[in-house]
C-alpha cells in the first residue's frame, strides 16, 4: 500500500506543478476528443465507408487475419504496412474476445491518436510561437480542421501516418542534438514511411534540418548520418517483408505506385490489372473530373514498375503540354474530389467546400513569410520554418510524379496551420508589406486561374 499511496502522492504532486497552460491543453484535447466521437459515432454513417481505398485495406486486413500472407493481394497494390497494424489490432480484440466491434475499436483508436497528435502540435507551437497564447489559439484551431476530423471516420493511413510525423517533427526540434533520439527518430520516421510511403520524400527535409540545425560539422553529420541508418534499417525491413510476401516478385513499399503515375501522364480514368485469374483495379480520385478519360485494360501486374515506367515515359515524350498540365494539376491539392462517392454525406457537402478556401487562403498567405526572412531582426526561428516549409512543397513536387490529391495536402496540413499562425502572430509588424504582397498575390491568382481553367 505504501508503493501506491507514494505513487499517488508523486503523481499529484507532479499535476500540481505543471504550468497552467498545460491545463488548457487538457480542455482543448477533451473537446477534440468529444468533438470527434460524437460526429463520427452520431453524425456519419461510417460502417458504409469500407469502399475505394478504405474497402482495399480492410479487405487485406481481414485476409490476413485470416491467413492471407502470400496471395498477390496482400502486396502488389497499396501500403501493406498499414493493413498489418490492422491485423495486429484484430488480433488483440480476437483475444479479448471483442472482434465484432473491431470496426468501431479502428475507428475509436483513429479518435485517439488524431487527440494526442494535438500534444505533439502543441509543444512545437510552444517552440515557434512567442506567446502560449498563440499555441492555444492554433492547436484549438488545428483540433477544428474538418477534413481531418472526416479522415477519422474512414480506414486510411492518415490517421496513424499523420501522429507518427508530427511526433517525428517535435522530436527533431526537441532533441536534434541527442544521438540515441535522433537515431530513434530516424527508426519511427521510417516506421511512418511504411504505412504511408508517400512521406518518404521527408527523409531528407529531415537530414537536412538535422546536420544543419546548427553549424555544419563533423558532429552534425553524424547525427544525420545515424538518423539515416535508423531510417534506412526499417525500410530495409519492410523490403524483406515484401520480398518475402511476393516470392521475389517485388521490394517496392509502394508496389503500384507507377501506375498511378501512368494513369495522369498518359490521361486514363483507371487501370485494370488482369493478374493471376484475379481482377485489380485502380481509379485516383482526380479522373473522375475527366469523363472522357478511359480505362487501360492489361494483363501486367500493378506491380510491374518498368512495364508502367515505360508507358509514362512515352505518354510524357509525345506530350509537349505536360509541365503546363502539371502547374495547372496544382490546383487539385486544394479543390479536388477527396471520395466521390461519400459527398453526400452529412455536412460533408457544406464544410469541406469552406475548409478547402480556408487552407487555401492559409497556404496563399504564407509568403509573407519572405518579409520576415528578409528582416534582419526577425526573432522566427528560419530554420525550423524552413522545415516546416518543405512539407508542403514536397508535396506539390509529388504532384509532378503521381496523380495530385487533397489527401497529399492534408497529410501535412498541420504545418500549413503552424505556419499560418507565425504570420498571424507577425502580422501587425509586417502590415505594409503584407498589403502589397497579397495585392500581387492575388493577381497571380487570377492570372492562373485564366491560364489554367
Amino acid at each position: 500500500m505504501n508503493i501506491i499511496e507514494n505513487c499517488k502522492k508523486e503523481l499529484g504532486d507532479y499535476f500540481k506543478n505543471l504550468p497552467e497552460h498545460y491545463y488548457k491543453l487538457f480542455w482543448i484535447l477533451a473537446f477534440n476528443l468529444v468533438i470527434r466521437a460524437v460526429y463520427i459515432f452520431y453524425f456519419t454513417d461510417y460502417k458504409n465507408y469500407l469502399v475505394t481505398d478504405m474497402g482495399a485495406y480492410w479487405n487485406r486486413a481481414n485476409a490476413r487475419f485470416n491467413g492471407e500472407i502470400f496471395h498477390h493481394s496482400q502486396w502488389t497494390s497499396y501500403a501493406f504496412m498499414y493493413y498489418l497494424y490492422l491485423t495486429l489490432v484484430f488480433k488483440i480484440l480476437f483475444f479479448l474476445q471483442l472482434l465484432k466491434f473491431k470496426l468501431e475499436m479502428i475507428i475509436f483508436f483513429n479518435i485517439i491518436y488524431s487527440t494526442v497528435s494535438m500534444i505533439y502540435f502543441y509543444l512545437i507551437s510552444v517552440q515557434l510561437f512567442k506567446s502560449i497564447r498563440t499555441a492555444q489559439i492554433a492547436t484549438l484551431f488545428y483540433a477544428l480542421c474538418y477534413p481531418l476530423i472526416y479522415f477519422n471516420a474512414l480506414i486510411l493511413t492518415e490517421n496513424f501516418a499523420i501522429p507518427l510525423l508530427i511526433c517525428c517533427i517535435w522530436l527533431l526540434f526537441s532533441y536534434k542534438d541527442k544521438k540515441l533520439i535522433v537515431f530513434l527518430t530516424g527508426l519511427l520516421l521510417g516506421f511512418t514511411v511504411t504505412i504511408r510511403p508517400a512521406y518518404g520524400v521527408l527523409g531528407l527535409a529531415f537530414f537536412i534540418y538535422i546536420i544543419y540545425s546548427d553549424k555544419l560539422c563533423c558532429k552534425s553529420i553524424l547525427r544525420g548520418i545515424l538518423f539515416s541508418t535508423g531510417f534506412a534499417i526499417i525500410i530495409f525491413i519492410a523490403v524483406c517483408e515484401i520480398y518475402y510476401m511476393s516470392k521475389g516478385e517485388s521490394i517496392s513499399l509502394y508496389p503500384n505506385s507507377t501506375s498511378n503515375a501512368f494513369t495522369i501522364a498518359c490521361k486514363h480514368s483507371s487501370v485494370e490489372s488482369h493478374y493471376k485469374d484475379t481482377v485489380f483495379i485502380t481509379t485516383p480520385p482526380i479522373t473522375s473530373v475527366h469523363k472522357e478519360w478511359t480505362r487501360f485494360e492489361t494483363d501486367h501486374p500493378l506491380h510491374d514498375q518498368k512495364y508502367f515506367h515505360k508507358l509514362t515515359l512515352e505518354c510524357i515524350k509525345t506530350n509537349p503540354r505536360f509541365i503546363e498540365e502539371k502547374i495547372a494539376n496544382i490546383k487539385y491539392l486544394f479543390f479536388n474530389l477527396m471520395f466521390p462517392y461519400l459527398l453526400t454525406e452529412r455536412f460533408v457537402t457544406f464544410l469541406l467546400p469552406i475548409s478547402d478556401w480556408l487552407i487555401f487562403f492559409m497556404t496563399l498567405s504564407l509568403g509573407i513569410i519572405y518579409f520576415m526572412f528578409k528582416d534582419k531582426d526577425s526573432e522566427i526561428d528560419r530554420k525550423k520554418i524552413l522545415f516546416l516549409l518543405s512539407l508542403p512543397l514536397s508535396v506539390i513536387l509529388i504532384t509532378f510524379i503521381f496523380p495530385p490529391e487533397q489527401r497529399y495536402m492534408h497529410s501535412v496540413v498541420f504545418s500549413i496551420y503552424l505556419l499560418f499562425f507565425v504570420v498571424y502572430e507577425n502580422y501587425k509588424k509586417y502590415k505594409k508589406e503584407a498589403g502589397i504582397y497579397f495585392k500581387y498575390a492575388i493577381l497571380a491568382l487570377f492570372l492562373y486561374l485564366i491560364v489554367f481553367k
